[in-house]
């Protein structure tokens, strides 16, 4: 404790560091560059050396990679990333964002093989052995301009006076399997994330906007959720199964 009885503390040792790439400006001074945060609550100016400027000049704006942390007695240490375009602000703050909270953003070779496996059409034996809900004019709820498309519709009157209604999701299970390179990147990752003009998935491509994805006019693999529930929306029944579709 201090003189005001208050707890003092010191660093043991850093453990893993907070930042590893972020947004910057780019400053070349003859056989000198360095590179400084645009976030000044970072206080970050690191380094550069002239081979690793790939192909930023002095005043770009650019995202920067630590090489090399600060110590006692060096600088931190950087090599540019990407070259940004200052006139396209949401392009900026999209991989700023990326940069600052280090998202994973590239497959593993291996995932990608994976992925690419299961091919571009539902395994009509898989499909064979699911209930069948493909006479169902079941309708997907995103809108026409969304990223992917989960979940799909159905509703129509049911004898009991209230409706049965169908509510499907893709069968990301069937493709995503315990143990697999596929599986350990979508837990690395933990969820897909959204940006204005773009978006990094939690699955490769091939799954994420293909079998993952409940097309219209194509058969997709799904899980059921099949209900009955009054005109007043009070649910009196329901069950799930694995099925197909066609959206």
């Amino acid at each position: 404790r201090d003189a005001s009885n208050r707890w003092l503390g010191e660093v043991e040792k850093v453990v893993e560091r907070g930042v590893n790439a972020f947004l910057g400006t780019v400053e070349v001074q003859g056989r000198s560059a360095w590179v400084t945060a645009t976030d000044r609550r970072l206080q970050l100016n690191c380094t550069l050396n002239l081979n690793e400027l790939n192909g930023a000049r002095s005043g770009d704006w650019v995202i920067a990679r630590i090489t090399r942390h600060a110590t006692d007695t060096s600088p931190p240490q950087a090599r540019i990333e990407k070259r940004l375009d200052p006139d396209r602000p949401v392009e900026l703050a999209t991989e700023a964002a990326i940069a600052r909270f280090d998202l994973p953003h590239e497959f593993s070779p291996e995932a990608l093989r994976e992925a690419n496996a299961w091919g571009k059409e539902v395994d009509p034996k898989e499909a064979n052995s699911r209930i069948d809900l493909r006479t169902l004019p079941l309708v997907t709820i995103d809108g026409d301009d969304a990223k992917d498309f989960d979940d799909a519709v159905y509703a129509e009157p049911h004898p009991s006076g209230g409706y049965r209604l169908i509510v499907a999701i893709a069968d990301v299970s069937h493709y995503v399997r315990p143990g697999t390179a596929v599986d350990t990147e979508a837990k690395e990752r933990g969820t897909s994330v959204y940006f204005p003009t773009k978006v990094i998935p939690m699955l490769p491509f091939a799954l994420s906007d293909g079998l993952c994805s409940l097309a219209p006019h194509v058969d997709r693999l799904c899980f059921a959720a099949d209900m009955v529930i009054t005109k007043h929306g009070v649910l009196k029944s329901a069950t799930f199964y694995p099925a197909v579709m066609r959206s």
